[in-house]
């Protein structure tokens, strides 16, 4: 599952749901097919599926699984944007997790439960999350896994109009980006501090790191930050041809 999430989703499609007669095969296969299209980026807002799995486990105290099947049906919820819904399932699902042992699904609930409070404007609650989820990631020894919680402070910052130390936990977050040579990740947090010095009304920084952003990973993402920064500077001309090729990448990228 954890590292071939395709194959995984692909056996348990071909699983025929109407063949499993015990409660117990039920409820675990509804789990692993959520968590599977979910590890695909599927898109889930049913949570027909997961209350399966909900309903059984829901009894269950400090059990592995009670607790992701919380937190599965908290990311069904907050892909159907029904975040007050989400950020009781994630905090249902800490309620069940097994206290005292280190596991990555304790800091995917902290940094889950970070962006659904920041979503909800509650700053406060989020700086906490992702903190504790920072927490969480050191416990793993999993120096990669420090990108999220880092990144999430920064923003939690950023959105508190902190921005100096936003950007030292942007530059934390960079770091680990390129000590793994993640693109992807390092692009994101170059548009992230770009996005950040353009707040600041740093203009020269902000166009550097937008360069660097669209160097490291030519996504829709930092395009479209670069589209911004020459309407912000008035280059509107310019700008509609950058967001020509943007509407370009939208419509070759496959669905996820």
């Amino acid at each position: 599952m954890e590292e071939y999430p395709d194959s995984a989703l692909r056996i348990l499609e071909s699983v025929e749901p109407q063949q499993l007669k015990v409660q117990a095969d039920k409820a675990y296969y509804a789990l692993l097919l959520t968590q599977a299209r979910d590890k695909n980026y599927i898109v889930q807002t049913d949570d027909s599926l997961i209350r399966i799995a909900v309903r059984y486990y829901e009894d269950k105290d400090e059990d592995f699984n009670a607790a992701k099947s919380y937190f599965y049906q908290g990311c069904v919820y907050r892909n159907a944007n029904q975040d007050a819904m989400a950020i009781e399932a994630y905090l249902k699902a800490l309620d069940k997790m097994p206290k005292g042992k280190p596991h990555k699904l304790w800091m995917q609930i902290y940094f889950n439960l970070g962006e659904r409070y920041r979503y909800q404007n509650l700053y406060g609650s989020s700086m906490e999350m992702f903190q504790k989820c920072l927490g969480a990631s050191k416990e793993l020894k999993d120096s990669s896994l420090l990108f999220f919680p880092y990144r999430g402070i920064a923003n939690a910052y950023l959105f508190t109009e902190k921005s100096d130390s936003a950007l030292i936990y942007y530059q934390k977050a960079l770091a680990i980006s390129q000590y793994i040579h993640n693109d992807f990740w390092e692009s994101a947090i170059l548009d992230d501090i770009s996005n950040t010095y353009l707040y600041k009304g740093d203009t020269l920084k902000a166009e550097q790191f937008i360069r660097a952003s669209i160097e490291k990973d030519k996504s829709a993402s930092s395009l479209y930050l670069r589209s911004k920064f020459l309407c912000y500077r008035n280059e509107l001309d310019s700008a509609k041809e950058l967001l020509l090729v943007l509407s370009l990448i939208h419509i070759s990228e496959p669905t996820r």
